[in-house]
C-alpha cells in the first residue's frame, strides 16, 4: 500500500488526538490546560503556511549518513525521548546485547551527550522523504483536524492544533524507520507522549510486537495498557493501569495487555554509600512554586541545614536561574542539574527526602531514603501517586512541621512492604538486576516467536 493509504488506515484508528494523548486529555477537560497567550496565527491558512516552514527547517543533511541496519532486520528498535528514559532503556540494552540480541536504539539529538549516550543511540534525523510524507498527511488530514479541535474548544485549539499536527512528521518518520529496519519488536519507556505514541501506531500497522518498560510513576489519566508485553514496576502499576481501561478511542480496538511482568523498577540505582554528614535533598517539580522553594531553602539555610536542590528535567529556565542566583548567596545549598547528575547520584548526597508529587519518592525509597512529601504550592491532585496512602511517604502539611522534623532528625522509618508494592524486587535476588531480568524474559519471548 502507498504512503497515503498507510497513513490514512492508521488515522482511522488512532487519531491524531489519541497519538498526541496529554493534548486530546486537555483538550476534553480531562487534564488542566496551561495558561497561554491567544495564538499569534488566527487562521487555518496561516497555521498549515507555519507548518510547512517548520516541516522543511527539520530536514536534516546527514540523514542518510548513519543508516540504520537493513535486510535481514534487527530484534528490538529502542526509543528513549528523554534523560529519564534513557537512564531506564539503557542498561536493558545492554543486557539484550549481552544475550545475542541485535539491538538499535534512538533518541533525539540533544538528549545524546555523553559517549555512552552516542555508543547506544542513534539521533532522530528527519529526511527529505520524510517531509514530504508529512506535508501529504497534512494536507489528507490537517484541516479535518483543525475543525474538530475547534468544535471541541476553540481557543485551546488555537494553541495546540500545530503541536499535535506535528504528528504526520512522526509517523513519516517512523514508517521509513521500521521499514529500513525491520526489528522484531519495538521497546519503549514511555505510553503518551506523542513521539512514542507515534512509533507504536506505525508498529501495530506492520504488525510488529510492542514492548513497554514502565519508566516512571504512572497515573489513571494514562492511556490505556495496550502492548504485546508491559513490564511494570509492581502491583501499584498494574492497579493504576487496571482504571485506564477505558482511557482509548472506540475506534482503536487493540486488547488490552495481558502479558504483564512486574520487573521492579528498572533506572540503575546503586547501594547508597555511608556519609557522615547530613544534607537535605529537595526534588522540584515543575509545577513547584519556585518563590515557595526558594523561602523553604532560606529557612532551612537559617538553621543550619544543608540542602541539595534538584530541579526536573523540563524545569523553567527562568525557575533555574533564580536557584542559581539562590545558590551563589548561600554556602549551604548545592544544586543538582539533571542533564549532568544522574538521580542515583542526587541520592547519593542526600540524607532526607522532600519532594511533592514527584516518582523520586520511589527512587529514594529503594535507595534506603524514607521520603518526605511535602507540597510548595496547593496540589489538585495530593498524593497523585499514592505514595503517603500506601506507606512509602510520609505527608508533611506545613512548612513549620517539616522544619522541625529535618531538625530533629528523627525521620520515620523506612517501610519495606510498601516499597515492593512499587518496585516488585526491591529486597529480593533481582533488586539491582532488574534489566537483565527483562532482557532474559524478551529474549526468550522472541525466541518463542520464531520457532515453526
Amino acid at each position: 500500500m502507498s504512503w497515503s493509504q498507510d497513513v490514512s488506515t492508521i488515522l482511522r484508528q488512532e487519531p491524531e488526538l489519541w497519538l498526541d494523548y496529554l493534548t486530546g486529555k486537555r483538550l476534553t477537560g480531562d487534564l488542566p490546560r496551561p495558561q497561554k497567550r491567544p495564538a499569534h496565527l488566527p487562521t487555518f491558512l496561516l497555521k498549515s503556511f507555519w507548518f510547512f516552514i517548520w516541516a522543511a527547517t527539520k530536514w536534516s543533511p546527514s540523514t542518510n549518513k548513519k543508516r540504520l541496519t537493513q535486510g535481514e532486520g534487527i530484534d528490538f528498535l529502542v526509543l528513549a525521548t528523554s534523560r529519564n528514559q534513557i537512564n531506564t532503556t539503557s542498561s536493558l540494552m545492554t543486557s539484550l546485547v549481552t544475550l545475542g540480541q541485535s539491538v538499535v536504539g534512538i533518541s533525539k539529538g540533544k538528549r545524546l551527550k555523553s559517549v555512552e549516550d552516542q555508543r547506544l543511540y542513534q539521533p532522530i534525523t528527519y529526511g527529505a522523504m520524510d517531509i514530504w510524507r508529512a506535508l501529504l498527511a497534512y494536507r489528507a488530514h490537517g484541516h479535518a483536524l483543525y475543525r474538530a479541535m475547534k468544535d471541541a474548544n476553540n481557543n485551546f485549539a488555537d494553541q495546540k492544533f500545530l503541536e499535535v499536527a506535528k504528528v504526520y512528521l512522526y509517523l513519516a518518520y517512523f514508517y521509513r524507520t521500521l521499514n529500513q529496519c525491520q526489528p522484531r519488536a519495538v521497546v519503549t519507556s514511555n505510553d503518551h507522549s506523542a513521539l512514542n505514541r507515534c512509533l507504536l501506531a506505525v508498529a501495530h500497522l506492520l504488525d510488529i510486537k510492542t514492548v513497554y518498560i514502565q519508566h516512571a510513576s504512572v497515573s489513571p489519566y494514562f492511556p490505556a495498557l495496550l502492548f504485546d508485553y508491559a513490564f511494570l514496576d509492581g502491583p501499584a502499576a498494574a492497579e493504576i493501569y487496571a482504571d485506564c481501561a477505558d482511557n482509548r478511542p472506540e475506534s482503536f480496538n487493540r486488547a488490552l495487555t495481558s502479558n504483564i511482568t512486574f520487573s521492579g523498577q528498572q533506572k540503575s540505582l546503586t547501594t547508597k554509600p555511608p556519609s557522615a554528614s547530613k544534607v537535605t535533598g529537595i526534588a522540584i517539580n515543575k509545577l513547584d512554586n519556585i518563590a515557595s522553594v526558594l523561602r523553604l531553602i532560606r529557612e532551612l539555610a537559617d538553621d543550619g541545614i544543608a540542602v541539595r536542590a534538584r530541579w526536573h528535567p523540563r524545569q523553567s529556565k527562568g525557575d533555574i536561574r533564580k536557584l542559581e542566583s539562590e545558590s551563589q548567596k548561600l554556602a549551604s545549598l548545592a544544586l543538582s542539574d539533571p542533564e549532568r547528575e544522574s538521580v542515583d547520584e542526587f541520592l547519593n548526597h542526600v540524607t532526607w527526602l522532600v519532594a511533592g508529587n514527584s516518582s523520586i519518592h520511589l527512587e529514594g525509597a529503594i535507595k534506603g531514603i524514607a521520603p518526605l512529601y511535602y507540597e510548595f504550592s496547593a496540589s489538585p491532585h495530593p498524593d497523585y501517586y499514592g505514595f503517603v496512602e500506601k506507606g512509602v511517604a510520609t505527608w508533611v502539611k506545613s512548612e513549620d512541621d517539616l522544619i522541625a522534623l529535618l531538625k530533629s532528625g528523627r525521620i520515620p522509618e523506612l517501610n519495606e512492604e510498601a516499597v515492593r508494592f512499587y518496585s516488585s524486587t526491591f529486597g529480593t535476588e533481582w533488586e539491582g538486576r532488574e534489566s537483565e531480568l527483562v532482557a532474559r524474559h524478551l529474549a526468550s519471548e522472541l525466541a518463542k516467536s520464531r520457532t515453526p
